[in-house]
């Protein structure tokens, strides 16, 4: 479904679905505990900067503010997201 919107704009059909979303957050454990006790979301990653929850074929990615320019915590994220790929069944 596209549409022209304006004179040169063009709105394309969103992708059939998001892998992941990350979150910057300020207080890690705080968020954590929040995501685990409000949604009841099971934990699939996790260490002193990340946390990853599963939500059905999508993954919330918590990650701290200090860290999130960082190019290590970018670097640790692709592996990250590699090894989740890698481990989860294919729906």
């Amino acid at each position: 479904m596209n549409q022209i919107i304006g004179k040169d704009a063009e709105v394309r059909s969103w992708p059939k679905g998001i892998a992941v979303v990350t979150l910057l957050v300020e207080d890690l454990e705080s968020t954590k505990q929040f995501y685990r006790k409000v949604f009841g979301l099971p934990l699939v990653f996790e260490d002193n900067d990340s946390s990853v929850f599963k939500l059905g074929n999508m993954l919330i990615n918590l990650l701290k503010t200090s860290v999130a320019g960082s190019s290590s915590s970018l670097q640790k994220w692709q592996v990250v997201k590699r090894d989740l790929a890698l481990s989860s069944p294919s729906t």
